[in-house]
């Protein structure tokens, strides 16, 4: 049976593909050749499923309508396509059946060598992509590591800082350029820093320390622009992401679009109560992978301090209240979030509730949404 990721990359979208995967026990999946519609989140979110499928199908085809080169190098440059191309899976064209010669798992990985090659680029509009592909025992990002070899230690925050600095470059307007006072990119490099490292020291091994079989992590960072009489469709039915978007205001007058920056970091490692608790997923109650997740929130409360600072995703807390932002976070059994308007506990991201199970995951995507302004 075969289950299709759609081209819109809502939440929802990606909640409902997710949920036919698991109840049809689905082993095939088709994948569009290009995103549609620029949700907060949505690519990291869209390759969060199809890592997830990989995993819980191992013998699964991959479908795709990429039958000419053109289409084959769209599909790779958007980043559910991209995992999906690099997963080194039996490929079939969606209408003839055909297996694919091998052309996108080639293209797949040119430009996963050009993205570690080079410092970050532009992608697409005013988007970032930094990813690494673990089990294909590549070198990896040169943003990230020294000498761009996995094998190597991660740069430190210092080195880190340029790097974000660029980022900021291409994804922030020139408008908007003198928004993020000096402090407040520290913050921002900071929270990268910290949440992608937490990927290098937790999410490459289960919990007997053996590698993944399949692992994807790094970082996006883009702009998004909603028209404010628009943002329903942007929110796409989450409740809280409506409250949030409904509370913003243009940022100059006469601009009728809500101006949005977007950091993501995304994994397929064991998921944040799992690794706190030193427990599989299975073996963990709902209530209690709340509360595990819940306290990776806190400070002073990892398996393991990062950067020195012993933080870690308590800087976030810092990032909503600095920027009025907003949280989403998909890891294990929970889709959870939280705004600046209320830095308690976290809530369902579609019902703004108590959290209720969804269907489990592979990895965490943990997303951050700042709405910009002009000083």
């Amino acid at each position: 049976m075969m289950v299709l990721l759609k081209s819109d990359s809502s939440w929802k979208s990606c909640e409902e593909t997710l949920a036919a995967v698991a109840t049809s026990h689905a082993q095939d999946l088709a994948v569009p050749n290009r995103v549609k519609g620029a949700y907060l989140g949505g690519e990291v979110s869209q390759a969060q499923v199809v890592s997830t499928w990989a995993t819980n199908n191992p013998e699964g085809e991959l479908h795709t309508w990429a039958d000419d080169m053109a289409k084959a190098k769209a599909l790779v440059e958007g980043l559910p396509g991209l995992v999906a191309g690099l997963l080194k899976r039996r490929m079939r064209f969606a209408v003839s059946k055909r297996e694919q010669d091998g052309t996108v798992f080639e293209l797949a990985l040119s430009r996963l060598d050009a993205l570690h090659d080079t410092l970050p680029q532009r992608d697409r509009g005013m988007r970032v992509n930094v990813v690494c592909a673990d089990h294909l025992g590549r070198k990896s990002p040169r943003a990230f590591y020294r000498g761009g070899n996995e094998g190597h230690a991660p740069v430190t925050l210092a080195e880190f800082k340029p790097t974000v600095d660029r980022i900021l470059e291409l994804t922030v307007p020139s408008v908007y350029s003198e928004w993020l006072s000096t402090e407040q990119r520290d913050v921002v490099t900071d929270l990268l820093y910290e949440a992608f490292r937490n990927t290098h020291e937790h999410a490459r091994a289960d919990l007997q320390g053996r590698e993944l079989p399949i692992s994807f992590r790094g970082i996006v960072v883009c702009h998004h622009s909603f028209p404010r009489d628009n943002l329903a469709r942007a929110a796409a039915g989450s409740k809280p992401l409506s409250g949030f978007l409904e509370r913003l205001t243009p940022p100059m007058e006469g601009n009728r679009q809500i101006q949005l920056l977007e950091l993501s970091v995304f994994d397929c490692g064991i998921g944040y109560a799992s690794h706190l608790r030193r427990r599989p997923l299975d073996e963990l109650a709902p209530d209690d992978e709340l509360a595990a997740v819940n306290e990776c929130f806190k400070k002073n409360v990892s398996s393991k301090s990062l950067a020195g600072t012993g933080q870690g995703l308590a800087l976030i807390d810092d990032l909503l209240r600095d920027h009025n932002g907003f949280l989403r976070l998909r890891t294990g059994r929970l889709s959870v979030c939280r705004s600046s308007s209320g830095l308690q506990d976290l809530v369902d991201t579609e019902t703004g509730g108590e959290p209720v199970p969804r269907t489990p995951v592979c990895g965490t995507v943990l997303t951050c949404v700042l709405p910009m302004r002009k000083r």
